[in-house]
């Protein structure tokens, strides 16, 4: 037993039967679970942590069935627009708007946070966040005020769904 290599395990063979001796050779457990069922593409590497995230949030986050974690998702971004300069904001703005339209309010306030905090932190994307606002405003009049309002503003509008008894600083 003690010049087997680490990487093989000896098991008892199955054509033996019980009480035979002959052995077989297998691998362990994880070596044959590590590979992926689904294949990946070369540019979705796993090896870079923050592609996979963000890949992740995308697909994962903005779309969850839960209203909590589409809200959640929202502030995490909001948070990271906030404490990262360089971070990427404008990959996410398409979905923030997708979540405009989405059935619950705290998910729907949420989303007019965030393109708040965007559109005062990033202002190089205000302008694609006024004509995005501006191509859907007949339906939300109130929606290009909300986005442009001062931070501190914003949770004192009507439209809030806390009543605007909700602290500007979360």
């Amino acid at each position: 037993m003690a010049s087997q290599s680490p990487t093989q395990v000896r098991v008892p063979s199955r054509q033996g039967g019980i009480g035979s001796s002959t052995s077989q050779t297998a691998t362990p457990f994880w070596s044959r679970t590590a590979r992926s069922a689904v294949p990946v593409s070369p540019s979705a590497s796993y090896s870079n942590p923050a592609a996979s995230l963000e890949r992740d949030m995308q697909t994962r986050g903005f779309g969850h069935k839960t209203w909590r974690v589409r809200e959640m998702v929202l502030e995490w971004l909001i948070t990271c627009v906030q404490q990262y300069p360089d971070f990427p904001a404008a990959r996410y703005i398409a979905n923030t708007f997708t979540l405009l339209d989405d059935n619950h309010d705290a998910v729907r306030f949420a989303a007019k946070r965030t393109l708040n905090t965007i559109y005062h932190a990033h202002t190089e994307l205000q302008e694609d966040i006024i004509t995005k606002a501006q191509s859907i405003t007949p339906h939300r009049p109130t929606l290009l005020s909300a986005i442009t309002a001062l931070p501190g503003e914003l949770s004192a509008m009507p439209s809030s769904p806390y009543g605007g008894m909700r602290s500007s600083s979360r």
